[in-house]
């Protein structure tokens, strides 16, 4: 019965998201948003004076326009917009349905529209400036600001949005206020000046929206948005869910440094596939903005899905594919090159980070930058055995590499030892520095993969009708192969291939090793060195005796991989505690329900 229920429900969704399609308009992602900055200030009165920027570029429509929600409390003053620089003419009433011409070099309001002219196609600058009037929400417990700046249905989406809050008669910290970020990843911080201010990290997508909740001091501004059945908590619960954060790391009573010292234990799995981020997303859509858009948004990503993993498979789909077919030489210089390959045929962040730190550190050894040491160690009951790093070399190498290698420096001894617990230690308080490690792998990648002709470097807009499954493959991809790029990839899974069958295929002598070495690191990024070490050893016995990393048994390598992802974990967990009670940091994917302001569309028409 279960079966069945779920058999129908599927297909309803299937149908509904179908006829959405088709019925809904399709839009032509012709034009782009390069940016959008917001620039808000809380006045003494409980009002906000809120001034944007959009860095856009435009080659269709007639007018760009920001839909706000408002309460009934609530009012639009003083909007005015300059384009480039120059002030636009107010016109007393916004017909959204008169011509480019008539609406060139000027602006209006359409109800709770704000509206404005593209006047000239190409790229531009846009600034508006408005007043909300009782921006300021007091509830039963606490005042806040919980507004969604950025919607979800603003098309085109912007790659990039920035919010400031400041105010006029206080600096914000985190004694008095607390904050959270939803709908978009990036990060969310009060800074030195006491001003809230968050970025997004990642171009903004269909189902991104920018929200911001902000705990203000009881009675601190003079509003007349007032909620007297509602504590401030019992919209941080609401906020928090299909959200990243966890509700019960929430402690409304913490000080600052209490949020600080908090350890994870009670953290969200952090570690989901990207499918279930988006389908989180979605499901914020849905309970936002109707079923009807969740069904359709559902629907297309689904359709989008499909035909993304058609021409951009998994490494588990692609090995079945390319079973028994082998490349049996490295397919580039070194294995940082192909991160972003990777990236796109493992999809699991957690592997992948892994992964790159074995590669790393075996990299390391074999370029004689640091050895590791099987050492015995003595406790206070028994001794053991462990792994210890040693530096060898003062000068850095060069690459993404180096930020690994420079963090063993800043543990290290005068002797050049670098305890496991210590390292372990310093990664968990300074997790961020892998994620600079992982960023300038990124960086690296990307170059090499695009200055080689392997990527796209730019996709032409097209109508959703006249688009290939392929062309929405490379859209859905965050790396757009060229037909050689497809060649390399195939290659690498083919290499993967060749080294878990190694010893099928060769014959190889002492004279081998050194090559075989600088396979290892091959090996550690695809997550099968303790397999392909088998491999070696198959064919001549004594290749851990005589290899770069004979001074420890070969596990240990694979485990301070192991090790220096759980530390990054646990120092990640610690942080996302702190954000959920609102101690800055990452922001959250989803969540964010229940605020005020957006859901009104937007962009350009």
């Amino acid at each position: 019965m279960v079966k069945t229920h779920q058999k129908a429900i599927g297909f309803i969704l299937a149908f509904g998201a179908l006829f959405l399609f088709w019925v809904m308009p399709q839009s032509v992602l012709a034009n782009e948003i390069n940016a959008i900055d917001v620039e808000v200030t809380l006045q003494s009165d409980g009002s906000a004076l809120i001034h944007e920027t959009w860095d856009m570029n435009t080659d269709e429509g007639t007018e760009i326009y920001k839909g706000l929600n408002l309460e009934d409390i609530q009012d639009i003053s003083n909007f005015t917009v300059s384009m480039d620089g120059q002030p636009l003419e107010e016109q007393s009433s916004w017909d959204i349905d008169d011509s480019f011409e008539q609406k060139a070099g000027t602006y209006g309001q359409n109800t709770n529209e704000l509206n404005w002219g593209i006047t000239e196609y190409g790229n531009h600058t846009y600034e508006l400036s408005y007043e909300i009037s009782n921006f300021v929400t007091q509830t039963s417990t606490d005042q806040m600001v919980y507004w969604q700046f950025i919607n979800s249905d603003l098309s085109p989406s912007p790659d990039a949005v920035s919010v400031e809050i400041s105010s006029e008669i206080a600096s914000f910290n985190y004694d008095d206020n607390r904050i959270w970020g939803f709908g978009y990843k990036g990060n969310i911080d009060i800074t030195s000046n006491g001003v809230v201010h968050t970025a997004s990290t990642e171009s903004l997508g269909a189902n991104n929206y920018v929200t911001i909740l902000l705990r203000i001091p009881d009675g601190m501004y003079p509003t007349d948005f007032i909620i007297e059945d509602r504590t401030f908590d019992s919209f941080v619960e609401q906020a928090f869910e299909g959200s990243s954060y966890n509700y019960e790391d929430y402690d409304p009573n913490a000080t600052y440094e209490e949020i600080q010292e908090m350890d994870g234990v009670n953290e969200a799995d952090t570690s989901m596939g990207t499918d279930t981020k988006v389908i989180l997303g979605i499901s914020a859509l849905a309970a936002a903005g109707g079923l009807g858009a969740g069904v359709w948004s559902i629907g297309q990503y689904a359709a989008n899905q499909r035909k993304y993993r058609k021409y951009y498979p998994t490494m588990a789909t692609m090995e079945r594919r390319t079973q028994g077919e082998y490349y049996r030489q490295t397919p580039s210089k070194d294995i940082f090159q192909l991160y972003k390959v990777l990236e796109q045929l493992i999809d699991n962040e957690n592997e992948l980070r892994q992964n790159y730190m074995t590669a790393g550190i075996l990299y390391l050894v074999k370029n004689g930058y640091i050895t590791v040491r099987e050492e015995e160690i003595t406790g206070f009951l028994r001794s053991k055995d462990q792994a210890v790093i040693y530096i060898q070399s003062e000068q850095a190498p060069t690459g993404p590499v180096a930020r690994l290698f420079k963090l063993m420096q800043k543990v290290a001894q005068k002797d050049g030892r670098v305890e496991q617990k210590a390292f372990s230690k310093y990664i968990e308080k300074n997790y961020k520095k892998i994620e600079a490690y992982q960023s300038a792998l990124d960086t690296y990648s990307s170059d090499y993969l695009e200055d080689n002709g392997y990527t796209l470097t730019g996709l032409t807009a097209k109508p959703r009708r006249e688009k290939t499954d392929l062309d929405i493959a490379h859209e859905v991809a965050k790396v757009a192969y060229t037909e050689k790029g497809f060649e390399l990839r195939d290659n690498v899974v083919k290499f993967k291939n060749y080294l878990l069958d190694f010893s099928l295929l060769n014959e190889r002598q002492t004279n081998e090793v050194a090559l075989w070495d600088e396979l290892m690191i091959y090996a550690g990024a695809f997550g099968i060195a303790d397999e392909v070490e088998e491999e070696f050893r198959k064919i001549y016995p004594e290749y851990a005796e005589i290899s770069t990393y004979s001074d420890a048994p070969f596990f240990y390598y694979a485990y301070y991989g192991s090790m220096l992802n759980r530390s990054y974990s646990d120092g990640h967990s610690a942080a996302t505690a702190s954000s959920s009670s609102g101690g800055g940091g990452g922001t959250s994917f989803g969540g964010g329900g229940g605020s005020f302001g957006g859901g009104g569309g937007g962009g350009v028409r």
